[in-house]
């Protein structure tokens, strides 16, 4: 899919305190503009098995740890995080921080960043932004070609928990989440049933009903 000039999709994750702009999403690259508050860090730290991300700051700073080597970025420098590598990004700053990144070969990121914000909006993530453990098992399960958790103990969680999960219809749910962002991309109508809704963005004013099996507790 290609995102129209017209079109710039807007995804908000209130916990984690990013939204991002998506500029382009194909199956080759996926490049949004990144925006995260003051003070905020990405969920968790996490490798990309087989995809290349860029980072390039245009406002404020951002912190990143890449393979276990600390880099503060300013305006106008970047960093690139070869595909394997364990990386976490945090603004460490009262403003604002804003950057272009690019991931190379987008495989699912697309996606992947949809469900993870909305499970955040409907409350299945903790207080840092990582899927509960039952839906993330099966959220995991989903992405894994995409991103992989560098917590070996998450992993192993995931992994232990993904049969139950799968019994109890988490899977689905997945599933759920992205038939609907996928058929909305067929619409061409904006992307905003499971996005944070500001009162000071006007034009993010309508709600649909979350998607839920009535067995999400987790």
């Amino acid at each position: 899919m290609i995102i129209n000039e017209m079109y710039r999709e807007k995804l908000h994750n209130p916990v984690t305190g990013e939204t991002l702009y998506v500029l382009d999403s194909t199956e080759d690259v996926f490049r949004i503009e990144f925006v995260i508050d003051p003070n905020s860090e990405i969920a968790a730290e996490h490798i990309h098995p087989s995809q290349q991300q860029t980072i390039h700051v245009i406002e404020g700073a951002l912190g990143c740890r890449i393979n276990g080597q600390m880099r503060f970025l300013g305006v106008g420098q970047s960093a690139s995080i070869p595909a394997g590598s364990a990386h976490f990004q945090w603004n460490p700053t009262d403003r604002y921080a804003r950057a272009i990144e690019e991931i190379r070969a987008a495989g699912k990121a697309h996606n992947f960043f949809r469900v993870l914000f909305a499970l955040a909006r409907e409350g299945h993530t903790n207080s840092k932004g990582v899927p509960k453990p039952l839906i993330g098992a099966a959220f995991a399960a989903e992405f894994k070609d995409f991103v992989r958790a560098k917590s070996l103990g998450l992993r192993l969680l995931f992994s232990v928990l993904g049969p139950v999960s799968n019994v109890l219809g988490y899977r689905e749910v997945i599933r759920r989440y992205i038939h609907t962002f996928e058929q909305e991309d067929i619409d061409q109508t904006p992307v905003i049933s499971f996005l944070e809704t500001p009162a000071a963005d006007p034009e993010y004013t309508k709600s649909v009903a979350p998607l839920t099996t009535g067995r999400v507790s987790s």
